[in-house]
């Protein structure tokens, strides 16, 4: 591997992202030392450090490159108007599907490690999910009808989001469980809360 300057400081970051991510997903989070990384990146150890204090801070950034690919506006459109509020949720999965369930995992068990001692990690994380939340309830809006209802775009957006939440840990933190079955299961179970304000739902339920 070429020898990176230490005058480009966003090349040398990007590369221990890129590298550790590689590390992490062959060998483990628990298992690579940012000794290793620093001689993939062709660094010195202290180097590492000069970027990330921690081992955890590089697997936080290493998730958060993953999450900053998962943009569905560049995904083909759904045919039906439903099926974009879902994906806006899935496609960001379908992402992290490309890793292995263990290298997710150990984001999440570091994720919830660091929010103890740095909530700003914490809040980032909050608001990128906060970003997709945002997204769907603005879909809602156009899409969806909830005059003859108490429920709201922002509320349901929510109640998206809770669901799309829990299935995904039961996937996770079940070896047996394919990603297919879960995204069937969670689109499943989104239609189905979104059926009573589909505006021809909605129409032909008024005019009964």
């Amino acid at each position: 591997m070429a020898r990176i300057t230490p005058e480009n400081k966003s090349e040398t970051r990007a590369a221990i992202i890129k590298e550790s991510m590689k590390l992490f997903n062959d060998f483990g989070y628990a298992k690579t030392n940012t000794k290793t990384i620093a001689q993939r990146c062709n660094i010195a150890e202290g180097t590492v450090f000069n970027y990330f204090a921690t081992k955890d801070d590089i697997l936080m950034a290493v998730f958060e490159d993953l999450s900053s690919r998962s943009d569905f506006t560049e995904t083909p459109s759904s045919i039906h108007p439903s099926d974009k509020i879902i994906d806006i949720f899935m496609i960001p999965l379908r992402n992290l599907n490309r890793i292995p369930k263990q290298f997710v995992m150990d984001i999440m068990i570091s994720a919830m490690k660091l929010s103890k001692k740095n909530n700003t990690l914490l809040h980032k994380l909050l608001a990128l999910d906060m970003s997709y939340i945002k997204k769907a309830e603005e879909y809602m809006k156009v899409s969806l009808a909830f005059e003859q209802s108490e429920m709201t775009p922002q509320l349901l957006a929510e109640v998206f989001y809770s669901t799309v939440a829990t299935e995904y840990l039961l996937y996770i933190f079940n070896e047996t469980i394919p990603f297919v079955e879960f995204e069937n299961t969670v689109r499943n179970k989104l239609r189905i809360l979104m059926k009573p304000y589909h505006k021809d739902f909605c129409s032909s339920v008024q005019q009964g």
